[in-house]
Formats: C-alpha cells, sequence, structure tokens
C-alpha cells in the first residue's frame, strides 16, 4: 500500500518532489565530472547515471501519487525522448568512445530541458 498524504501536504510534497527533480538535472555536470574522475568512464555511461537519478525521482512521485499526473506525463515523455536519442547514440558509437562536445552538449541541452514549461505547482 502506498502512503497517502494529507491535501494540505500533498502541494507541498510535489513543490518537493519537482524540486529535488530540478537539483538532479543542475547537478548534473559537477556529478559527471566527478564519476569520471572517480571511475574513468566516457561521458555517456555517467550521463545515463544521471538519468537514473532523474527517473529515480520520478518513479517514486508516480508510485506515490506525489507529482501531479500531468506534470509527471509531460516529465517521462521528455524523458523517453531522451532515452531514444540515447540509444541512437549508443548504436552510432558501438565502441563506447567519447562523443564529440556537440553531442554531448545536445544530450546535456535535452536533459536541461526535462522541466521546462511545466504547469505551475
Amino acid at each position: 500500500m502506498t502512503e497517502q498524504f494529507k491535501p494540505d501536504q500533498s502541494a507541498e510534497r510535489e513543490r518537493y518532489d519537482l524540486d529535488l527533480l530540478r537539483k538532479r538535472i543542475k547537478e548534473s555536470p559537477e556529478k559527471m565530472a566527478a564519476e569520471r574522475a572517480r571511475t574513468g568512464q566516457n561521458f555517456l555511461p555517467c550521463f545515463i547515471s544521471r538519468i537514473q537519478a532523474v527517473i529515480g525521482v520520478l518513479e517514486m512521485g508516480k508510485l506515490y501519487g506525489t507529482i501531479e499526473a500531468t506534470r509527471a506525463y509531460l516529465i517521462q515523455t521528455r524523458l523517453d525522448q531522451l532515452t531514444v536519442r540515447i540509444r541512437e547514440v549508443q548504436r552510432a558509437h558501438p565502441s563506447g568512445g567519447e562523443l564529440t562536445d556537440e553531442l554531448k552538449a545536445e544530450l546535456m541541452a535535452q536533459l536541461n530541458t526535462l522541466m521546462v514549461g511545466l504547469p505551475e505547482t
């Protein structure tokens, strides 16, 4: 059974979850740099780790009903589009080598737009 929030807490909880999503996105460059330094991995695996962090927050919000359905749907749709693009990049670079700066910038821009234009809480 999922936890149910009282009506007066649900807006506060949604703001918290949306702020946490924004934080996961905003901190991505720093977290990716730290992961790259720690593991020696190329850009794409580190980028995918950040996508997984965003997905985790979104899935919890959907599971507990703390992110309003329209907002969750918009974010999920954008994440799905980003996932498709990641798969295209993986197919185009099967050796796992480093990506071009332009491709890195494209993926980061797509990540940064996940929360743009969402209905206000």
